[in-house]
């Protein structure tokens, strides 16, 4: 089965910050042993992504988004927030997943290189990392699905944390053992 990942931006979104999350996906489709994937990028029109009382770009836009064989991220140059009922402090949020879907803003990221990591700490969410029954799930963090290990699955709540997230992502070896595990041994199915 080809792995296959759709690409929905907005025209704000910088064209080299598209480039980075399509090389994100090509390397995490090699993590998993799938090969070259099929990406396509599509135009998301600007006036589709909702927006909460704050004027962020909504993140549960994505569970919209149907499940199926392909991982589709949508990816918007404006700040992205909760849901206006969503009980929570967070002021701002990278970007966030469900099983197949992601949704990322480039818009407090300074680089290309932060993208890539966060695309494929997202996708690698979107693929099922980290599930509470694992034994590397961190159960002290605040968000959940997030690795204890060092590894690209850490929690990156803040722009320290994303550099972290970077740092790894570069290495040669961005999962740890338990996350690479997973990915390697999962049946590829549909969401």
């Amino acid at each position: 089965m080809v792995y296959s990942a759709e690409i929905f931006a907005e025209s704000r979104v910088d064209r080299v910050h598209l480039e980075s999350a399509a090389a994100a996906i090509i390397r995490l489709a090699d993590s998993m042993g799938c090969g070259d994937p099929k990406i396509s990028l599509k135009p998301l029109p600007d006036e589709l992504l909702p927006l909460n009382q704050r004027g962020q770009v909504d993140r549960t836009i994505i569970n919209g988004f149907p499940q199926d064989e392909s991982l589709r991220l949508v990816v918007t140059g404006r700040d992205l927030g909760v849901g206006d009922d969503e009980p929570t402090n967070l002021n701002f949020v990278f970007g966030t997943s469900r099983l197949g879907r992601v949704i990322m803003s480039t818009r407090r990221l300074h680089t290309a290189d932060d993208f890539a990591a966060l695309t494929f700490h997202e996708a690698g969410h979107a693929e099922g990392l980290v599930q509470p029954s694992a034994r590397n799930y961190d159960r002290r963090s605040g968000f959940g699905g997030h690795c204890v290990n060092p590894c690209v699955m850490q929690p990156g709540d803040s722009y320290t944390d994303m550099q972290s997230m970077v740092h790894r992502y570069n290495s040669h070896h961005p999962f740890c053992g338990d996350c690479s595990g997973f990915l390697l041994n999962r049946p590829r199915l549909p969401w």
